[in-house]
């Protein structure tokens, strides 16, 4: 990584525009924007006090890939998630049933 922290702003290859913070870690932001205007809007609110670098032509290695345990780790805890929806989802079903019974 070079020098210090900077937020920089490209065109993807679909015509939109990103940014990200590169300090001591890279954040990518979350959305993509349809001006290089709206994304500098965003970047600066989010990171008022550093400059702005502009990577024209360049895009910005995806060395941030997430490792074989991370991606294990995220599939686990979207099947928990599910999980835990349908446990809750049950149990609604079952005091639905329970009620209508005794009416």
């Amino acid at each position: 990584m070079e020098g210090p922290e900077r937020v920089e702003v490209w065109p993807t290859e679909e015509g939109r525009w990103r940014w990200r913070y590169v300090g001591h870690v890279v954040l990518l932001s979350n959305m993509d924007y349809l001006s290089v205007e709206e994304c500098e809007h965003s970047a600066r609110t989010a990171y008022p006090d550093l400059p702005l670098k502009h990577l024209d032509g360049e895009r910005p290695s995806q060395s941030g890939k997430p490792s074989r345990a991370t991606r294990v780790f995220h599939r686990v805890y979207r099947l928990l998630r599910f999980g835990m929806l349908c446990y809750v989802l049950l149990q609604l079903l079952k005091r639905g049933l329970r009620s209508s019974r005794r009416i």
